[in-house]
């Protein structure tokens, strides 16, 4: 297992979490999206981009999160989110698996981000996560109702995944 965290101080953290649980087979990065990809191209069966978002699931829990909250900070989130993206698909073998998560609600910033990406990447699929829990994504222009969302209402903060298959 492979994990990047940019922030620093985050990165630390999570290496004091992976130490505490014992897991030894663990190599924690602290780097820039792009480096990562320029090194490791075309390396990974499997990425998860646990995606750096606006926090709107936070919103219940900590009131700063409300206060951070805008939609400028929202938009940044999203041309984020898609740089991203655009590195963890260099990073990424042939039929390999990418999901994408945040845990913020808006379409913007999720069914978005997975719209466009898709239809820049036409060897991109976008396949259905067969649960039976939260709810499906917000229609697009593409089926984004594949994706999954966990909402306040599930009694979780809130929460967005979508799945994809890189066909080449």
């Amino acid at each position: 297992l492979i994990a990047n965290e940019i922030e620093n101080n985050r990165a630390i953290k999570l290496l004091s979490n992976i130490e505490r649980w014992g897991i030894n087979n663990c190599i924690i990065l602290n780097d820039e999206p792009a480096n990562i990809a320029n090194t490791l191209y075309g390396f990974f069966d499997k990425i998860l981009v646990d995606a750096p978002c606006s926090g709107e699931g936070m919103f219940r829990k900590n009131d700063e999160a409300i206060l951070d909250w805008s939609m400028e900070h929202v938009n940044s989130c999203h041309h984020r989110q898609i740089k991203i993206l655009e590195e963890a698909y260099k990073c990424l073998k042939d039929n390999g698996t990418l999901v994408y998560s945040t845990c913020t609600l808006n379409i913007i910033e999720n069914e978005k981000v997975i719209e466009e990406f898709v239809l820049n990447h036409p060897d991109i699929e976008l396949v259905k996560i067969d649960v039976d829990w939260g709810m499906p994504g917000f229609k697009t222009t593409i089926d984004t109702t594949k994706c999954r969302r966990l909402m306040p209402f599930h009694d979780t903060e809130g929460h967005f995944m979508a799945k994809m298959i890189k066909h080449h």
